[in-house]
């Protein structure tokens, strides 16, 4: 938790201006969107300077455009959870946050930012291959999310003005998650994307993450079943089990969490399959 002597609150009135603060004030500095990240127990960064984001009216946009569905940084989770525009299955990851209280306060924007362990939504995020938008002194750069959240450059670097959610163009997305309770944290959270061509699975893309582990894709999992028909569930469950390394917590064992893991990501792929189109009927 925030604990030191700020020597600055700072509120600047443009994304230029908050990058030419950043850029001032370098690594001392912090972007500060809802502040969900800054005030929790987990936050542990010697900050000195606050840079508050709240009066960028242009990071509040969600609206489509021609790349897809523009979500602002300073959009929080509730408000993307009531988009009538948001794809169906990260409004279900958004609904698993389970206190609407963090909801209306955390931004999409700041969910990326912070990469935070146990996150229901990055998964469905990076299933959904969104990008972010991050914006430095003189450049712009389109950011897959995996990779943002990969960089372990987060958030020191660039300040993210939104993610992009490309459209999905027949491909079938679902998630799952599984917690201890409707007010904690999910013990693991997974998501699938993937195409059909017929019977043949294509491209699938699998992400986890969870209360003790960051937010990865299931690279080799990904790769053994593209252009493969899509196995028996319990196959399936062996197979992820067999990819994913967890390590023991307090609460569970990497054995346990592994096995969970399987099993959300073989329900999800059966939904994401379902949804999916294929190229000869147009039909799941």
């Amino acid at each position: 938790m925030l604990s030191v002597e700020l020597g600055g609150f700072h509120r600047p009135e443009s994304v230029g201006e908050a990058l030419r603060l950043k850029h001032d004030l370098g690594p001392a500095a912090l972007y500060l969107g809802g502040g969900t990240w800054v005030n929790s127990n987990g936050f542990d960064r010697p900050i000195r300077h606050l840079i508050s984001l709240s009066e960028l009216g242009a990071l509040r946009r969600l609206e489509r455009t021609r790349n897809g569905l523009l979500i602002g940084a300073m959009v929080t989770l509730q408000e993307t959870l009531d988009s009538p525009l948001v794809p169906a299955p990260l409004k279900e990851a958004l609904g698993h946050v389970a206190n609407r209280n963090v909801r209306n306060q955390a931004t999409l924007g700041g969910t990326v930012a912070a990469g935070r362990r146990a996150s229901d939504v990055l998964p469905a995020l990076i299933a959904l291959e969104c990008v972010a938008i991050v914006e430095n002194p003189g450049s712009s750069a389109m950011v897959p999310v995996i990779e943002y959240v990969a960089s372990g450059s987060r958030p020191s670097e660039g300040l993210i003005t939104g993610v992009v959610v490309p459209p999905e163009a027949g491909r079938g997305c679902a998630v799952a998650s599984m917690a201890r309770s409707t007010a904690s944290l999910a013990v693991v959270a997974a998501a699938v994307s993937l195409g059909r061509d017929g019977d043949l699975l294509k491209r699938p893309i699998i992400a986890v993450a969870g209360a003790s582990f960051d937010a990865q894709t299931v690279r080799a999992v990904e790769r053994a079943l593209d252009g493969d028909m899509l196995p028996p569930p319990e196959a399936l469950e062996a197979l992820v089990r067999g990819h994913v390394t967890l390590e023991d917590d307090s609460e569970h064992t990497g054995a346990f969490k592994q096995q969970v893991a399987g099993a959300l990501v073989a329900r999800a792929f059966a939904a994401a399959y379902a949804a999916a189109a294929t190229p000869e009927t147009g039909e799941g």
